[in-house]
């Protein structure tokens, strides 16, 4: 019986490590064939402007060119200065709608969670129905409401509707939903301040969330399209992300270059805040589980 009990044990362990490796390489190779446009863009983009074209012409890839240049960034950001405007219009969207809706969905948020009053479940079902939606059922609404507004043609036409999107309030929700009751009475036994009670116990449980949800809704904003096409006809209002058909007729050592530029501030973010995004996620996976 021993015997069996060893064999068995050793065939579970086997499987596990079967399981596990099969899993690694899956990834391992998942991960190499997303990396290949990246790593494609960022050489094309120092390959000189004369080989690109070449290749254009013959139907051919540059995986690694046989000289170097810099000649299409200074054109990018010094010659074509407009394109750095835009991009600086990406930082402008992305870090004001991503700032003002953590203010805004934080408290939100944290009431559907943790308080009951009639129209909570009305308000959540049609919270996840706007969800649930394609984005451009709502980008019409947004276009009457802003025109009625007088707000066409202007950032805040952007802005606003971006502040109050609902899948960073969704996400929160459900980090309070699952937060003790025992840790807001404790701070109420001690101050009736809402402030205190955010301050002392509200934010550090949800810290992980918070920042992972943050960096998320930073990253969906820099890479808007749809909205500013249709709420901005001043193209230089516009982010970089709705303007890369016109850097495309630039030529391709400026499309090259003007990719890996704007891919750039993303990749950076999630290389330093890596950490940041899966100790929130499993946190929330965690929290879900129990």
């Amino acid at each position: 019986m021993n015997s069996i009990k060893l064999i068995k044990s050793k065939g579970r362990k086997n499987a596990v490590i079967i399981s596990r490796l099969i899993t690694s390489v899956s990834c391992c190779i998942l991960a190499f064939i997303y990396m290949i446009p990246v790593f494609t863009t960022f050489i094309n983009s120092f390959a000189p402007p004369t080989e690109l074209a070449a290749s254009v012409v013959n139907k051919s890839k540059v995986l690694f060119p046989e000289s170097f240049s810099l000649l299409q960034y200074y054109d990018l950001l010094v010659e074509k200065a407009r394109y750095l405007g835009m991009f600086w219009n990406s930082f402008l969207y992305s870090s004001t709608i991503t700032l003002a809706g953590m203010l805004a969905g934080i408290p939100t948020a944290f009431i559907l969670a943790k308080f009951n009053f009639k129209s909570r479940n009305v308000i959540l079902s049609i919270l996840v129905i706007i969800i649930l939606m394609p984005f451009q059922v709502t980008l019409l609404p947004n276009y009457i409401i802003s025109r009625f507004l007088g707000l066409l043609n202007t950032r805040w036409s952007v802005i606003l509707p971006g502040i109050f999107a609902p899948f960073g309030i969704f996400l929160l929700i459900q980090f309070f939903r699952y937060m003790p009751d025992e840790m807001i009475e404790a701070v109420l036994i001690e101050s009736k301040s809402v402030w205190d009670i955010f301050k002392i116990a509200v934010l550090p449980f949800a810290k992980p969330g918070i920042i992972a949800v943050t960096i998320i809704n930073f990253a969906e904003n820099w890479n808007m399209v749809e909205q500013p096409l249709v709420l901005i006809n001043d193209i230089l209002k516009r982010p970089l992300s709705a303007v890369f058909n016109s850097v495309l007729r630039e030529g391709a050592d400026i499309a090259y270059a003007g990719s890996f530029f704007y891919m750039l501030p993303i990749i950076l973010l999630f290389i330093f805040l890596e950490e940041y995004v899966i100790d929130g996620l499993t946190e929330w996976t965690k929290i879900m589980r129990r």
